[in-house]
């Protein structure tokens, strides 16, 4: 359920203009990064 709505979300930001609408590329490209760091960084807080 959850996996389903981040990927709903996700998506959400190239398909139509409404809060997740994002026109600038950068962020498309840029913001798997910016949620892997994010992930990296809760599962070395939880060791």
């Amino acid at each position: 359920e959850r996996l389903n709505n981040t990927f709903r979300q996700r998506i959400s930001r190239l398909v139509r203009e409404s809060l997740s609408f994002s026109k600038r590329m950068e962020n498309h490209v840029g913001e798997p990064f910016g949620i892997l760091s994010v992930t990296t960084m809760h599962s070395k807080a939880k060791d």
